[in-house]
Order: structure tokens, then C-alpha cells, then sequence
């Protein structure tokens, strides 16, 4: 647990664009805690980040039969028809496949950056997660799992609409899921109304009953930058991990 010699030791989990150092882990920094971020290598269309979606969409069985069938067209019969008709068939099946297909490449990139803060977890020992949109999703998972037990805070999380757009449901089941975990840990969830990102009204579904604080703050909408110019999210932090009852790990 933290002491008067140890600041709190942070692990944030960064946002689906984002990078491990960006404004919000300086900023908490400069505020004064231990932030350990690690880098996802995430983005949906990032082709350099290794866990993107965009690079998870040929690692897929479904893509490596479509491809494999289309390169033996070409290479038993070599001519412009063949190459006419394969390229029709890849392209054909992407269109139609499109939305599924997506859902399972971003699944993918989920379970990647999820193994990555897992290890994160077992390494750092933190006091605390906070995550941020797909970081908040993230950090949700963790909760579920059983891989993180101590207090938690979820920046505008995007547990919903990564559900949603991996295909996997509407999120309702992993609210519930995270709700039941809420009664042994403490979690608390930030987001602005004004959020035209991701939708406010899925954070007000994830703490419905009450078990997870939701708190409403106007605060630049989804990036939340405004809770740490203020220092709110500072002194959650801080409300969360008092130095007698603060966690050390999981």
C-alpha cells in the first residue's frame, strides 16, 4: 500500500487511439503519482500498431480460407480472367462480410491489449486502474475476470460500444457482470453528458442499482481533461487508496 515514502502507484490503461504516454498519464505525473502505463499498440486503422484492427483482419481463419482460395484460382489458370474473377471474389466477400468480419479483427485486438494489462497487473502491483474509454473497457474486463480486485475508475468507458462492435452483444451482460463484481470492489465512473463519443447514457445503464458511482461532470467532453486540469481525478485517486485501506496488486 502507499506510503509517506511511495506515491500511489497508478496503472493507467489508455484509450483506443492513444498512446501509453499521452496527456492524461503526464498530467497525473506531474500531479504526483506513480503512473505505470503500458502500450497497447492499439487504433483501429493504425496499420504500425501490431494489435490494430486493421492488422487483426488477415490473421482471421475466415480471411486466410478466402485468400487462400483466391490465390489458387490465379495460380491454376494465370490470366486476366482468372485474376478478374479472384479479385472479385475477395472483394465481394469483404463487402458482404464487413461488419462481422470487423467485429471479429477488433475482438482480437481486445483480447491482445487486455493479456497485455494483465501482465501490467502482475508486474506493477498497483494501488489502482484507471482507464479511459476502450481502456475502460478494458479495466472492466480485468474487474470481471477476477485479474484486478482494488478500487477502480473508468474514464467515459466504452464497455457498451466495444461489446457492440465486436459483435458480442449490447453490453448488458458484462454490466451485470461487472455490477456483481462492484460488490467487492469499490469502482467509480466518470463521464460528461456532453460526450458525443461515447454515449453518457451507457454509463448511467452500467451503475444502474447503484452499486458503481457513476459521477456527471462537465468536464470538455470525452476526453475528460477537465477533471485533471482541476485536479478531481487527482483526488479520487486519492479518496480511493488511503494510505490504511489502499490495495498493493491484485
Amino acid at each position: 500500500m502507499p506510503t509517506a515514502s511511495r506515491p500511489i502507484r497508478v496503472l493507467f490503461i489508455h484509450g483506443l487511439e492513444s498512446r501509453a504516454n499521452g496527456s492524461k498519464a503526464r498530467m497525473l505525473r506531474e500531479q504526483g503519482f506513480d503512473v505505470v502505463a503500458e502500450e497497447m499498440h492499439m487504433g483501429l486503422f493504425q496499420v504500425r500498431r501490431r494489435n490494430s484492427a486493421i492488422r487483426q483482419l488477415p490473421r482471421l481463419g475466415e480471411s486466410r480460407v478466402v485468400g487462400a482460395l483466391a490465390l489458387g484460382l490465379l495460380v491454376a489458370a494465370p490470366s486476366a480472367p482468372a485474376i478478374a474473377l479472384g479479385s472479385a471474389l475477395a472483394v465481394g466477400w469483404g463487402v458482404a462480410r464487413r461488419r462481422a468480419l470487423f467485429g471479429k479483427a477488433l475482438g482480437r485486438s481486445f483480447d491482445a491489449c487486455l493479456a497485455i494489462q494483465r501482465q501490467a497487473i502482475q508486474a506493477a502491483r498497483p494501488d489502482i486502474v484507471v482507464g479511459s474509454s476502450w481502456g475502460g473497457a478494458i479495466a472492466a474486463r480485468l474487474v470481471i475476470e477476477g485479474a484486478w480486485r482494488g478500487p477502480t475508475i473508468l474514464l467515459a468507458p466504452a464497455v457498451a460500444k466495444v461489446e457492440r462492435r465486436m459483435g458480442r452483444g449490447d453490453g448488458s451482460r458484462v454490466a451485470e457482470l461487472l455490477r456483481d463484481r462492484s460488490a467487492h470492489v469499490r469502482i467509480v465512473v466518470f463521464h460528461d453528458p456532453s460526450d458525443d463519443t461515447v454515449p453518457f447514457e451507457d454509463s448511467v445503464l452500467l451503475a444502474r442499482g447503484g452499486a458503481i458511482e457513476l459521477r456527471s461532470v462537465s468536464a470538455g467532453g470525452h476526453r475528460l481533461l477537465g477533471l485533471l486540469e482541476r485536479g478531481e481525478l487527482a483526488d479520487a485517486i486519492r479518496a480511493l487508496c488511503p494510505p490504511a485501506t489502499a490495495v498493493a496488486g491484485s
